[in-house]
């Protein structure tokens, strides 16, 4: 009746049912006085005004707000309904020609996108040839593999629709963030996010290959052999890859690695085949460089070997580590991302 209630009329009506007691306050702040008009307290505000995390297990909701995470589900769903209405309306147009009709659909049929594609080639793959044999690292293994190599060759993020770079503001600087892609049984595809400098622990991959694909930025590998019998490593040294460079592994061929990542961060694509088990002896081991002090150059042991021998001799000593399995550090730690990298398109796999 006497219509919304002023903000300075509000504020002294607060006021004054504070000297009230707290039954005459409640019946004041649910009176319709200020129930009615747009002064009324909105509970959709003091939601707003409630802390996001509120505990650690809330931490991928964080992320998935600073990346907008529901306005890209909108936009997917749009683009979805986009695309159908889009479908029907060219199927109602061509209705009248059956051949138009028939070449339009073998075209999107034909037609997939990245992801699938190569989620597709990967299932042909491990449907061949058992994963056991591919991460043997043979000739065969690697011919076998040869079709999903040149599907990754110069693939770059923004060929899969991968922000550049994916890591929100706020990311912690030594986290590393993932994006699962595909996983089942025999294999599984994902994407490991690094922020400039991140880091992941020296570890293992036992009886698994692994082909990682760069799809921005750069990173420092390093990578080692670990002899099961005498528990001595080799060590491959150190390389950079950078985008769009492709590295390999496989169970006794630079099994035990290494990523830091450059200056302006990256993101790397992982196929593993067959991924992590530890029911069945696939679990992940981390490492640390043991101190072992190096052998003496062989000067005065050496005099009746050649010089040839004598410098294989000393490149054999200083390749040869000793790694020591530790626990997973504690500073490493990785989080779930949302982007708007392709999703794989179910439909169009082939069983």
């Amino acid at each position: 009746r006497l219509g919304p209630c002023p903000p300075r009329a509000r504020t002294i009506i607060l006021l004054l049912s504070c000297l009230f007691s707290t039954t005459a306050r409640a019946r004041l702040l649910t009176s319709p006085l200020l129930r009615s008009g747009r002064y009324a307290p909105s509970r959709s505000r003091a939601r707003q005004q409630q802390p996001i995390i509120g505990r650690k297990r809330n931490i991928f909701k964080l992320f998935d707000r600073m990346r907008g995470g529901k306005r890209g589900e909108r936009a997917e769903d749009k683009s979805a309904a986009e695309a159908t209405a889009e479908s029907t309306s060219n199927g109602m147009q061509g209705s009248g020609s059956s051949s138009s009709s028939s070449s339009s659909s073998s075209s999107s049929s034909s037609s997939s996108n990245t992801v699938t594609q190569l989620v597709q080639l990967m299932r042909e793959v491990v449907r061949s040839t058992k994963p056991e044999v591919i991460a043997s690292g043979s000739e065969d293994s690697k011919k076998i593999l040869t079709p999903v190599v040149n599907k990754l060759k110069g693939l770059k993020a923004s060929d899969i629709k991968l922000e550049d770079p994916v890591i929100p503001g706020g990311f912690p600087r030594r986290a590393v963030g993932y994006i699962p892609v595909w996983e089942q049984q025999d294999f599984e595809i994902g994407i490991f996010a690094f922020p400039p400098g991140a880091c992941i622990p020296l570890h293992n991959h036992p009886g698994m290959c692994v082909i990682s694909q760069v799809l921005y930025g750069s990173l420092c590998i390093r990578s080692f052999d670990l002899d099961t019998k005498t528990k001595k490593a080799r060590t491959h040294g150190e390389v950079t890859a950078t985008a769009p460079e492709t590295r390999i592994l496989f169970e006794a061929d630079k099994n035990i690695h290494e990523f830091v990542a450059g200056p302006q961060g990256c993101a790397i694509l992982d196929i593993l085949t067959p991924p992590y088990e530890e029911a069945e002896g696939r679990g992940c081991t981390y490492y640390e460089l043991e101190e072992k002090e190096t052998e003496a150059s062989g000067a005065d042991s050496s005099w009746k070997k050649s010089v040839d021998e004598t410098n294989e001799s000393n490149k054999i000593n200083q390749n040869e580590i000793s790694l020591k399995p530790v626990k997973c550090p504690s500073w490493f730690t990785t989080y779930r991302l949302s982007s708007q990298l392709e999703k794989v398109d179910r439909d169009r796999l082939k069983e």
